[in-house]
């Protein structure tokens, strides 16, 4: 995971729009999963 992310920082050095928005829309993906799998517990 570390590795990935740091590919990620090195790219966003070079292309910093395209990072920002490419790391937005994994942040809202990454948040709406996890709100998702908190309703799912609750449920349970």
């Amino acid at each position: 995971m570390k590795k990935l992310v740091n590919k990620a920082v090195k790219k966003a050095n070079r292309k910093p729009s395209m990072f920002l928005a490419a790391g937005l829309i994994v942040t809202n993906i990454v948040l709406m999963a996890i709100v998702k799998e908190g309703s799912k517990n609750e449920e349970a």
